[in-house]
């Protein structure tokens, strides 16, 4: 026997109800009545730290101070200082003795400019280019090799000593350390 085609849904007179169509399949009619559906527990995760993956993008920070790019300075001393043969890097004084930004006839003049900017005391508008060398390792007379002196032995003298400074010993070695003198930075 074939079934006979499906008829269309009529609507009740009673409700908005659609009336199931004639068929042999018993009539379900909607309830208010919850469900009772199971409960699903929930499932520990770990706890998963997003990656920073390292970049070489260049990281903009925001300054007011324009850049400025760098520029040769002169390191001249004074009129009695180049008499007596004194350069300017040798002159510790600098600061305790006023001079650099501290003294009017050095400011006019720009005496030993490149050693003052490196020591902090330079003048207004300085931006000296700090020269790129290769470094020489040349210990005190007190001690036979740089490579062999302790990391905390070289924080205490480096750019800590006038006497250091004043000889650039161990040049290598303090720039590798972090603490290389200011004149100079090591391309080796």
């Amino acid at each position: 026997p074939v079934a006979p085609p499906p008829t269309e849904s009529k609507k009740s007179s009673l409700s908005n109800a659609p009336v199931a169509p004639a068929t042999d399949a018993p009539v379900v009619t909607p309830t208010n009545t919850p469900v009772d559906r199971p409960t699903i527990a929930p499932i520990d995760r770990p706890t998963i730290a997003p990656v920073v993956r390292p970049t070489n993008a260049p990281v903009a920070t925001p300054t007011d101070a324009p850049i400025v790019p760098c520029t040769t300075c002169t390191d001249v001393g004074t009129p009695s200082m180049v008499n007596k043969g004194q350069a300017c890097a040798v002159r510790f004084n600098l600061v305790s003795g006023g001079k650099c930004n501290g003294q009017n006839s050095w400011v006019r003049n720009n005496y030993c400019e490149f050693t003052c900017f490196v020591r902090g005391i330079g003048y207004d508008g300085d931006s000296c280019c700090i020269p790129e060398v290769v470094c020489t390792d040349v210990p005190t007379p007190s001690f036979d090799s740089c490579p062999d002196q302790t990391s905390d032995k070289l924080n205490t003298k480096c750019n800590q000593s006038d006497s250091w400074t004043k000889n650039n010993y161990c040049q290598l070695s303090c720039f590798k350390n972090g603490n290389g003198y200011a004149t100079a930075t090591c391309s080796n």
